[in-house]
């Protein structure tokens, strides 16, 4: 009976582990979207940003 419960000790503790894990890696999806949204933002700014510089008359 101690084997089995100390086997079973093992495994929650593995499931904890693995359980904390997968939250830290959700976290980690959560700001990489968010870094990808700014990206997509901050890229059609410099798109912009050359076009304009590309024009025979502009000022910036």
């Amino acid at each position: 009976m101690l084997v089995a419960t100390s086997v079973a000790e093992n495994i929650q503790k593995e499931a904890e582990k693995l359980m904390e894990m997968i939250q830290h890696f959700g976290e980690l999806l959560d700001l990489w979207k968010m870094f990808q949204d700014k990206w997509v933002f901050l890229h059609q700014v410099f798109y912009e940003m050359e076009l304009e510089a590309r024009k025979p008359n502009s000022q910036l």
